[in-house]
């Protein structure tokens, strides 16, 4: 389900058994990205900010629990910004901070997080190529004084989204990320030192590829493309103005931009190069602040 929370741009909410997800999207200025990017692999920009965290009650755990972020909740959220990504638009005028909280973790957590992120997406305005799903594999073997009791049988099994016993005693779980295109991100985790027979890993990947389209038509049906605008209202707009014209736009200590920042409600960020971005809670408010800095642009040429 969608839009399960108001006073957020964007939620999803997924189930996979007990398992439940919720995601949540915040849209700011493009000048967060700078701020909060290069926390994991130093980047520069980054316009989709990925969080992730699996909280002790989920597990049924109780503990003093507090915000940890240790590696595992680094990998996870790397893991589901490397999924979006493959469908993410390549100039959105805004950031998107995006968390996803399991509420109840009783197994594939982390597939239920990327469907639930793509909801949220999608319920936010970011304007996605298409729904992102994930699904996972589990192997499950068979312990060797059972196979000898019952004389041999099988050894292996593959479970698609593997639960509770599934994956509490399972071998492997391969997660598998995608579009109805391809995929996106894949990642391996193994919970056992046996070796894992490369011919039984590689017919996971067509297993999973199989459940991928029907789980990408299962998001449309919740919501079959993005809003046109966040809830919320809000609108961004980027334009060029002439590089020479910036230090005019700025004005002294940036007086004049936010003077057009105080008089439309909306932010501005302006770089060197005469990149122009703009960020309203109206379409009003937006062009209102463009009907500005063109006419200071105007003004310049003027002089």
């Amino acid at each position: 389900s969608v839009a399960v929370l108001p006073s957020v741009h964007g939620s999803g909410l997924y189930d996979i058994g007990q398992t439940q997800v919720l995601s949540t999207v915040a849209l700011g200025p493009l000048d967060r990205a700078v701020i909060n990017a290069g926390y994991v692999r130093g980047e520069l920009y980054q316009p989709l900010i990925c969080t992730w965290q699996c909280p002790s009650y989920a597990l049924g755990v109780v503990a003093r629990d507090g915000f940890r972020y240790d590696k595992r909740e680094v990998y996870r959220a790397e893991l589901m910004r490397w999924a979006l990504e493959g469908a993410f638009p390549t100039d959105t005028g805004y950031v998107v901070r995006l968390h996803s909280e399991v509420l109840c973790s009783d197994g594939g957590d982390l597939s239920a997080s990327v469907n639930s992120a793509s909801l949220a997406l999608y319920d936010a305005g970011v304007q996605m190529a298409r729904h992102v799903a994930a699904v996972g594999v589990g192997l499950v073997r068979k312990r060797a004084d059972i196979k000898a009791a019952e004389g041999g049988g099988s050894e292996e099994i593959l479970v698609v989204d593997p639960s509770g016993i599934e994956e509490k005693y399972g071998d492997m779980t391969l997660h598998v990320a995608g579009t109805s295109y391809g995929l996106t991100a894949c990642s391996l985790e193994l919970s056992s030192y046996a070796a894992v027979p490369l011919p039984l890993l590689l017919s996971a990947f067509p297993l999973a590829l199989q459940h991928l389209p029907p789980l990408a038509a299962q998001l449309s049906e919740v919501m079959a493309a993005p809003n046109q605008v966040a809830r919320g209202g809000l609108v961004a707009r980027s334009l060029a103005v002439d590089p020479s014209a910036v230090g005019s736009l700025i004005g002294k200590g940036g007086a004049s931009v936010k003077r057009i920042e105080a008089d439309t409600r909306t932010q501005i960020q302006v770089d060197n190069t005469g990149e122009v971005s703009i960020l309203g809670k109206s379409e009003a408010d937006v062009e209102e602040a463009v009907s500005l800095i063109m006419a200071v642009q105007t003004k310049r040429e003027g002089e």
